[in-house]
């Protein structure tokens, strides 16, 4: 069975000589932990016009986001578009065929891969307030989705369309919050008879979707975000099929004031593995508990975060999201993803625009003016251009808890990520333990100073201290020792 999450033993810290007043940051170089799975993304919206914003690719690029996910289904109509980028026109239920218009589609899917992307695309159809069918499909009156045959019928044209054009990397989301958009209230149980009716009847739709997608793309990845939810995680681990990855979403917030958690308490989230707790929080999984409820039914799906923020809703905004503390919290949420071994982080999302979500919003780029970034865009982008998908994890720790950190090698290089998750100035004192040997070190610093990255270069990283002011994040970038490449 492969591993699934990755357990950091705590190394206690050799007389090294450190110097004193300073906190010690301790790296072990010299055996892996284990392969980093984590890949970082964000989402886009039709109103965002990737196709035609030249600038926003280029900051998508600068940031080297991985995955781009965006929804191809109905609303009403905004801006002159369709709603979101759903091509199908018209759907004939008779024949099971529709009218496509493919020309949104197609630009999107060009640009996301031009900006050095993947699309991750969410097929979510139905008739809930804001997943619309296309015109002429029918949907079940009942929780809302269309029959397995014409949904399977659809999944098939969309995915021949794609692999027409050559777009054979693409993750593929069946349902994003069937819970929520579709009255699956309660998800405490599979046993009631009337939830055990409808996850039949959604489960079947799903089955439908995913088979459809992997006999085009056999080995496409499919999967459907609602597996927080404990009745639904049991279900679908048992009677599903075809799901290569499972989704989570994942707001350490709720949307009204009085649900936004304190700032320790955003960072003990961040670690725990723990989102909002409003609504049914002991209906609610953790990432072990998925792992194990899919490997006792012998199936070891990849585990996906396809939505995170700092709180998860358009409008009151908690604003710590966009300052230092929210670029502290965010990093610490990607640090944790990386250790436990989960393979995708999404940002929600992309950018702000006036229109929606005023000039706050969830966007980590400001769509109006110059596009000017925020601080959850920097943590992307420092992180994004130096953690590779299979770089090798290694053992790092701080005497101080308040100092958190995540070690890696990269090529012929050591990096170190590290947290402050307080309001205070510490100094830090990096023991490389004999992994650097000689050779220019630099760090890289986001914190309350100035907003962006700051980078300062030492010719000499033997005594290296770090000075921290309040939230921060910082990366140490060192010439590896010859022996630990």
């Amino acid at each position: 069975m492969p591993a699934r999450a990755i357990t950091f033993t705590q190394i206690s810290f050799p007389n090294t000589g450190i110097i004193l007043g300073t906190t010690p940051i301790y790296l072990d170089f010299s055996e892996s932990i284990g392969g980093n799975q984590l890949a970082i993304g964000s989402q886009v919206h039709y109103w965002m016009e990737l196709h035609r914003n030249a600038l926003l690719r280029q900051q998508i690029a600068d940031a080297k986001l991985r995955v781009l996910r965006f929804f191809i289904r109905w609303e009403a109509s905004t801006a002159g578009y369709p709603g979101e980028y759903g091509p199908c026109q018209r759907w004939d239920e008779t024949t099971e065929t529709g009218t496509w218009d493919w020309s949104l589609f197609d630009s999107t899917v060009t640009a996301v891969y031009e900006g050095g992307a993947i699309p991750l695309i969410c097929l979510n159809i139905g008739s809930g307030a804001t997943f619309k069918a296309p015109t002429g499909m029918w949907t079940d009156p009942d929780i809302g989705v269309p029959s397995p045959e014409s949904f399977s019928a659809y999944c098939s044209t969309v995915a021949e369309h794609c692999e027409r054009n050559g777009w054979n990397s693409i993750i593929w989301e069946i349902f994003n919050e069937a819970f929520v958009k579709w009255n699956f209230w309660p998800f405490d149980s599979i046993y009631t008879d009337q939830n055990r009716d409808k996850w039949e009847r959604l489960t079947a739709v799903f089955n439908a979707g995913s088979q459809a997608i992997h006999e085009v793309f056999p080995n496409a990845k499919v999967g459907e975000t609602s597996t927080q939810y404990k009745g639904w995680s049991e279900w679908i681990a048992e009677n599903g099929i075809g799901q290569d990855f499972v989704g989570h979403h994942m707001y350490a917030c709720g949307n009204a004031p009085e649900e936004w958690a304190s700032d320790q308490a955003l960072f003990d989230r961040a670690i725990n593995g723990q989102g909002v707790n409003s609504g049914h929080p002991e209906l609610r999984w953790v990432y072990e508990d998925v792992f194990n409820i899919f490997a006792q039914n012998g199936k070891y799906p990849d585990y996906c975060i396809t939505e995170t923020a700092l709180n998860h809703d358009w409008n009151p905004q908690d604003y710590r999201k966009f300052s230092e503390l929210g670029a502290a919290w965010y990093a610490t949420e990607l640090m944790d993803y990386a250790k436990r071994g989960i393979g995708l982080s999404i940002f929600y999302n992309v950018a702000s625009n006036e229109d929606a979500g005023g000039p706050v919003g969830f966007g980590m780029v400001e769509l109006w003016g110059d596009h000017t970034p925020r601080y959850p865009y920097f943590v992307n982008q420092l992180i994004g251009n130096s953690l590779d998908v299979g770089d090798a994890l290694v053992h790092s720790s701080s005497s101080n808890p308040d100092i958190l950190t995540l070690a890696w090698k990269h090529g012929n290089e050591g990096r170190i990520l590290i947290v402050q998750r307080a309001q205070v100035s510490n100094t830090l004192a990096v023991d490389f333990n004999g992994a650097y040997e000689e050779g220019g070190v630099s760090i890289q610093t986001i914190d309350s100073a100035l907003e962006g990255i700051q980078t300062r270069n030492e010719a000499d990283g033997s005594n290296l201290t770090i000075a921290l002011n309040g939230y921060s994040v910082c990366l140490v970038t060192f010439p590896l020792k010859l022996t630990l490449v």
